[in-house]
């Protein structure tokens, strides 16, 4: 899929579009079109892609024209009319597709979530991410129980200063492949087009609400996990209930102020305070 909604503008005001593909070539061959005339051309290939897949609002949405340069005089000459119809349809098509998906809403509120962040401005509190791992290591196990039989058996929480010293010798023990395994499974059952663009829109969001609080040699070490755990939360959210989304308590951690960087094979959590340490 080359776009994220492709569709296909005849010169009768027709568009043409598909619920089960993104491709303007898929859609000139099943429609067969003429794509051999560019002078005057009867058809025009448009697509919308979105700069966040969440919202409903066409300011985060954009519009292009995927060949500016064969468009045809009857296109040109009435610009403004014919992107109100397209604008139109794709409205139509997204209350039929994306926007009626049992999951829609449900990741719209927890990306919501995830832009609120400010982890740098919590007071850490160590039971309550405590609590929140064993939550998630609960949920985690149940969602895979023949392969992720494991259990925290301590967890250790670090310093900016601290981290700046240990990091490279903690992950090279971290078990990291119980995240990437679950996530693995997770990513082939959702759409590819909204999981590239709702990634893009939480990566940046939450780095942004985090960056100004954690210290930059500090970001440099634990960004990745911190990137990689939202994500596996914001698809755990799609394919589960509330109560079974094994993201969730990962959230809760960065809330705490906390991230956690990963699972030693020993059983390990190893936690950065990029919060106020409350000593509790």
């Amino acid at each position: 899929m080359c776009n994220f909604w492709s569709c296909i503008l005849t010169r009768e005001g027709e568009v043409l579009w598909s619920k089960d593909t993104d491709s303007h070539e898929e859609l000139v061959n099943r429609h067969d079109l003429n794509d051999r005339k560019l002078k005057d051309r009867d058809f025009v290939r448009i697509e919308i892609n979105p700069v966040d897949a969440t919202s409903k609002d066409r300011g985060d949405w954009r519009y292009k024209v995927d060949e500016e340069g064969t468009l045809p005089v009857w296109y040109e000459s009435n610009t403004r009319h014919w992107e109100r119809v397209i604008w139109d349809t794709w409205g139509e098509a997204m209350q039929q597709t994306l926007w009626a998906a049992p999951w829609f809403d449900r990741l719209c509120d927890l990306v919501e979530r995830l832009k609120t962040l400010r982890p740098g401005e919590a007071k850490v509190s160590r039971s309550t991410v405590k609590a929140a791992l064993e939550e998630y290591r609960k949920r985690l196990t149940a969602q895979d129980k023949q392969h992720r039989e494991w259990a925290i058996s301590e967890v250790k929480f670090y310093t900016a200063s601290e981290w700046d010293s240990v990091w490279a010798s903690v992950w090279a023990s971290v078990w990291d492949s119980v995240l990437d395994s679950v996530r693995d499974s997770v990513r082939d059952s959702v759409l590819d087009s909204v999981r590239a663009s709702v990634r893009d829109s939480v990566r940046a969001s939450v780095r942004a609400s985090v960056w100004d609080s954690v210290r930059a040699s500090v970001w440099n070490s634990v960004w990745d996990s911190v990137r990689d755990s939202v994500w596996a939360s914001v698809w755990a959210s799609v394919v589960c209930d509330e109560h079974a989304n094994y993201g969730i308590p990962l959230i809760d951690c960065l809330e705490a102020g906390c991230v956690l960087y990963g699972v030693s094979d020993d059983g390990v959590a190893h936690v950065v305070m990029v919060g106020k340490d409350g000593g509790q």
